[in-house]
C-alpha cells in the first residue's frame, strides 16, 4: 500500500515555491587588496552577498554584518530581516568578515569596495546614501 504522505509534502512544497517571491541573491568575489604575502592573500578572501530589492528602484542599502565566525550566507538563513528589507525596496549586502573581532583598516577597505560595487550596479542606491 502506497503512502500518500510524501506526495502531499512534495505538492505543498511546489505550491509554496511557485507562490514565493523570487529574490535575486548574488555572490561577489572581489579581487584581493595588495597583500603583504601569499598567505595573507589566501586568508583575505573578499566575498560578499547581495540581495536585490523586489521593487523597480532601490530605496536604500542595508548592510548586515555577520557575527564572529559566522559565514555570511548563514546570516541570510538566520534572520528574515534581509528578505523583509528586499521586499521593501532595499539592497541588502552581507560581507564575509569571518574571524574579525573588530573592523580594522583591511575590513573597512573591503566594506568600502563592496559598497562601491553595489552602487555601480544599482545607481539608485547612491542617490539614497
Amino acid at each position: 500500500m502506497a503512502r500518500p504522505l510524501p506526495f502531499i509534502f512534495v505538492l505543498l512544497w511546489l505550491l509554496w515555491a511557485v507562490s514565493a517571491p523570487a529574490q535575486s541573491l548574488r555572490k561577489h568575489v572581489l579581487p584581493p587588496a595588495a597583500p603583504a604575502s601569499k598567505t595573507a592573500a589566501k586568508a583575505a578572501k573578499r566575498v560578499f552577498y547581495q540581495l536585490d530589492p523586489l521593487t523597480p528602484t532601490a530605496r536604500g542599502l542595508l548592510v548586515l554584518l555577520p557575527g564572529l565566525g559566522e559565514p555570511a550566507r548563514d546570516v541570510l538563513r538566520a534572520t528574515h530581516l534581509a528578505q523583509e528589507a528586499a521586499q521593501r525596496g532595499f539592497v541588502v549586502l552581507v560581507p564575509g568578515l569571518n574571524d574579525r573581532i573588530s573592523l580594522d583598516t583591511v575590513s573597512t577597505r573591503f566594506l568600502d569596495d563592496a559598497i562601491a560595487t553595489v552602487v555601480r550596479q544599482c545607481p539608485a542606491v547612491a542617490r539614497q546614501l
